[in-house]
């Protein structure tokens, strides 16, 4: 039929049969990869393999759009020309084909010994001044004339006898204005792998697979574009004896036995942009009446601080001891699929049902991913909430207050003992609270203190309604923020009141304290444990502020220096390990006091640093955070 000849056109094209072939290529690079790398593999059964290398080629689908556009140019701009000119086709094809193979097959061997797939950091590893290639080639001469081959293969069997695609013809002008935007609109789609919030990256894998397998799915050129030009400025004086520098900031074997002999449920609720600055019980401040009350009954860390200034660095370093100490977030950057074993995982494995909460769209700031990837049960976000229609804020997700009793009736049907997370996200820009509540919270319209204020009712109504569970009296909460926003002094845009947020420790049977020592988002879950009693080691570099062999501190990266804050000290270095700040700041006063780079506390800080970033560097550089 006539109708279906424009298809048929296209489905006998070169181009479609090139896409087909590429997919193919790709296939049995992904299937001899699985061959040589299942051993370190778990069994995570024979329908979640099939599962994987069916996701694979949506996985590759970005590679194909991105790797064969200089291909698809020349055909569609040069159809008749490209048709007459075979061998500029075939090369065109070859050359990003031989590409991903040869990633590929590299990384066959490469993830034997790693346990992941390459990312762009494997550019700076292959020049590396100690790394040399000769042996590593000698070594492999069988593969490389398999690859050869298939190199001549792939030349040979390129399609390039079929169809030509023309999008422009004079004698249907009205068509080929509809084919061209249509056109650049499926590659845009296919580059970035549908109509998600972010492009497609290798992270997404976890989403659709067991997570331990997540690396099968996904190609190695598909993870090197992932992390295109997000290796990251690391620390360069690292020691030689990493050990010596675990020792010297306090961090246990994770051979340790782990103990867990009080099962209570725990609830970590993280408030969006909630600093100290904002709060009555840590600053005076009139926006958080219900949490200055709660706060009289709870373990009250007086000094806490983020390991970061976004939200996307939160969950890291809360849940995986996982600091910012890098240009880009953890989660965007190179090593966003090395092995990380987040505090969802340690708790499954004592019996704990796991689950996060965020009431906005499931793929913002890659936390599903980051968090199904390193070890939770369940992720609920706006796609999971029942109304959202209804309770939507215009702008994020769903107002607090709704989004929170959600949460207490979740609870219910859980498993005990639960381990979950809240995220908040009404205190944020613009913010915006819901209509009722104008009056009732006079403070100046679209302010962060305005929208605290706001939370601070939710909370105080998710407490009220939680009480009337049969769960609550057999539940410790912790309730901290993400991050830092505006302040009203100047204090709070220096190294460390920038970085201050609030950190309590809420159950019914507490006995209230309040404890001064400086501790960051890394410590809160290894200081719950010692609360509770509990002896969990973790793969992170999070302390347990109650152990008083622990001094205290926190670590940031912020404008190109490495910081560390024991307060009311405060030290930044940069990445050749020269100190260019040491000073000491009180609360809330403006300006510092500079101090000579002399001294106890400053050769006791820097020594802390610098084995703080040894470690930090060589864990992530050798792929050990768990």
């Amino acid at each position: 039929m006539k109708v279906f000849g424009p298809f048929n056109t296209i489905w006998k094209s070169n181009i479609v049969r090139q896409i087909l072939f590429a997919l193919f290529i790709l296939f049995i690079s992904r299937f001899i990869w699985f061959i040589e790398n299942r051993f370190w593999m778990p069994n995570v059964g024979f329908l979640e393999f099939v599962k994987a290398f069916l996701y694979g080629f949506y996985f590759d689908l970005p590679v194909i759009a991105y790797l064969l556009a200089p291909l698809f140019l020349w055909q569609f701009v040069f159809p008749t020309f490209s048709q007459n000119h075979q061998i500029v086709t075939r090369v065109l094809f070859l050359i990003p084909n031989a590409i991903c193979l040869a990633l590929n097959g590299i990384d066959t061997g490469f993830s034997k010994i790693n346990g992941k797939r390459s990312g762009f950091d494997f550019f700076s590893l292959a020049g590396d001044d100690a790394n040399n290639i000769a042996p590593y080639l000698i070594d492999n001469i069988p593969s490389l004339l398999a690859l050869a081959t298939a190199f001549v293969i792939i030349y040979k069997f390129t399609p390039v006898n079929g169809n030509a695609i023309y999008l422009w013809k004079k004698n249907r002008i009205f068509r080929s204005i509809l084919a061209i935007p249509l056109t650049f609109a499926i590659w845009i789609l296919a580059a970035r792998g549908g109509t998600q919030l972010r492009p497609l990256r290798s992270i997404d894998a976890s989403n659709f697979v067991d997570a331990n397998i997540s690396p099968l799915v996904y190609s190695t050129p598909l993870n090197i574009l992932s992390t295109w030009n997000r290796e990251g400025k690391f620390f360069k004086p690292v020691p030689k004896d990493i050990e010596m520098a675990e020792k010297e900031i306090g961090l246990t074997s994770l051979a340790t036995e782990n103990l867990c002999p009080n099962k209570k449920n725990i609830v970590i609720l993280v408030v969006e942009s909630l600093a100290r600055d904002y709060t009555g019980f840590l600053n005076q401040a009139p926006y958080t009446p219900f949490l200055d009350s709660l706060s009289q009954h709870s373990i009250n860390f007086t000094h806490c601080f983020a390991n970061g200034t976004k939200s996307i660095d939160m969950v890291p370093a809360m849940f995986a001891g996982l600091p910012n100490l890098m240009d880009e977030p953890y989660i965007l950057s190179t090593y966003n699929t090395n092995k990380v074993e987040n505090a969802f995982l340690k708790y499954r494995k004592f019996g704990y049902s796991t689950g996060f909460f965020h009431g906005s769209n499931n793929g913002t700031m890659g936390f599903q991913s980051f968090l199904k990837q390193t070890g939770i049960d369940h992720y609920f976000g706006i796609d999971e909430y029942p109304t959202k229609d209804k309770d939507f804020d215009g702008n994020w997700g769903i107002w607090d207050e709704p989004y929170l009793h959600y949460f207490a009736d979740c609870l219910d049907t859980m498993r005990k003992p639960f381990f979950n997370a809240l995220f908040t996200l009404s205190s944020h820009h613009p913010y915006e609270i819901p209509q009722k509540y104008e009056k009732a919270l006079p403070f100046h319209e679209k302010t962060i203190q305005r929208s605290i204020g706001y939370t601070d009712i939710a909370l105080r109504k998710f407490f009220a309604y939680a009480a009337t569970k049969s769960w609550f009296k057999n539940t410790v909460f912790v309730i901290t923020g993400d991050h830092t926003s505006h302040g009203v002094l100047e204090y709070f845009y220096c190294p460390s009141g920038r970085y201050e947020v609030p950190f309590l420790v809420y159950n019914s049977g507490n006995v209230p304290q309040k404890i001064s020592k400086s501790t960051s988002q890394c410590d809160i879950l290894p200081t719950l444990s010692g609360i509770m009693g509990n002896k969990i080691n973790y793969a992170g570099l999070g302390r347990n502020a109650v152990d008083s062999t622990y001094e205290g501190y926190s670590m940031h990266y912020d404008k190109g220096l490495y910081y560390m804050i024991q307060y009311p000290f405060a030290m930044g270095m940069n990445e050749f390990g020269e100190v260019k700040v040491f000073q000491k700041q009180i609360r809330n006063y403006p300006k510092p006091t500079k101090l000579e780079h002399n001294g106890l506390t400053y050769n006791k800080m820097k020594s802390t640093l610098t084995a703080y970033l040894s470690v930090f560097t060589d864990r992530l550089k050798s792929n050990k955070w768990r």
